[in-house]
């Protein structure tokens, strides 16, 4: 799967009962991140005694839930990266592992889990850097397990505008590549056209947005022509002798 999140995706979630819990804990607000929360755990509450890691997961809205009916593992190494926290926060069942993806650390098993999931992180990951990110979760990801991930992107409707976004999205989308993980459906993201703004697109309210301008103003510009959307990337580990 390789799409954007819509609106009417969004909707259909909420519209369901299966957010009840997440909304219910005390560290809940609405933002981008609370759309990106509801869809990925639209493709996790239904897993159980799994093992589930969440990369970068910081201050995690979902993994205190996720830990319920399995055992899960929040990889972060709280230096603050992204705008993550500083200090070790700690969740009753879950089990911080100090490291980052992509680092190939000794602390992460190879093959360890069924499941791993980012929300806000991928964009995060320098480009020399997204090559050894996916080739981790590949190794880290037990045969046959899936990696989830939401991704934020700026998106203008005017098409020479996107071109950064474009390189961005097509490196992404090198990576389900049928050799190493193959998208969990149909990706809807296949040229160029398909990667401007849509008003069909879930966004970043432009209250959230501002906020945002006080905390990077250096993107108030960005942020007055372009919406905050989600790139969806899902893809099953494929079992394979080919280098990435």
């Amino acid at each position: 799967m390789f799409k954007f999140v819509t609106k009417k995706e969004y909707w259909e979630v909420e519209d369901s009962s299966i957010l009840d819990d997440i909304i219910a804990k005390p560290n809940f607000s609405w933002h981008l991140k609370s759309i990106q929360d509801a869809i990925a755990y639209s493709y996790l509450n239904e897993y159980y005694e799994k093992m589930i890691a969440e990369i970068g997961g910081g201050n995690s809205r979902l993994l205190p839930t996720l830990a319920e009916k399995n055992t899960c593992y929040n990889i972060e190494e709280f230096k603050g990266v992204g705008g993550g926290p500083k200090k070790e926060i700690c969740f009753q069942g879950v089990t911080n592992i100090h490291a980052q993806v992509g680092d190939f650390s000794n602390a992460i098993s190879k093959e360890q889990f069924d499941a791993v999931f980012s929300v806000s992180v991928v964009e995060h990951v320098p480009n020399d850097k997204l090559s050894d990110f996916f080739k981790d979760c590949h190794r880290i990801l037990k045969p046959t397990g899936v990696m989830i991930h939401l991704i934020d992107v700026y998106l203008e409707d005017a098409e020479e505008n996107n071109k950064g976004t474009i390189s961005k999205i097509t490196s992404y989308g090198s990576f389900l590549d049928m050799n190493h993980f193959a998208p969990l459906l149909k990706p809807e993201i296949t040229t160029e056209k398909d990667m401007r703004f849509s008003t069909s697109f879930a966004t970043n309210p432009d209250n959230v947005m501002n906020e945002w301008n006080r905390i990077v103003p250096q993107l108030r510009n960005k942020r007055e022509r372009a919406q905050s959307c989600t790139l969806l990337m899902i893809g099953r580990k494929v079992e394979t002798t080919k280098e990435f």
